[in-house]
């Protein structure tokens, strides 16, 4: 699944999601989070990655891979968000950048 998630799906080049599952023993992988409209601006995302960090790290997640959906309309930079999060840009593909936090 996790060469069907990133390889297929969001086209993240063979090489990449290799050293990815060569470099890291235990990967986590972030998706799908949303948080309402409504209710944006007030913390909720960043309780919820603060909580899915910290459940990666005691389940011995090494890093955490995510696609930023930058196509979804949002107020605000996601991608600087997840930096400011100490996610990495890896690559660009055609659903957002591929990023990376190493834990």
């Amino acid at each position: 699944q996790f060469v069907n998630y990133f390889q297929l799906e969001h086209g993240v080049p063979g090489a990449i999601v290799n050293s990815m599952r060569d470099k890291y023993n235990i990967i986590a992988i972030a998706r799908n989070m949303h948080v309402d409209e409504d209710h944006r601006q007030l913390g909720y995302g960043a309780e919820l990655m603060d909580e899915f960090i910290q459940e990666a790290v005691s389940n011995g997640a090494e890093a955490i891979l995510l696609i930023a959906d930058t196509a979804e309309n949002n107020e605000f930079d996601l991608v600087e968000w997840y930096k400011r999060l100490g996610f990495e840009i890896v690559l660009e593909t055609h659903s957002g950048p591929f990023m990376v936090m190493e834990l």
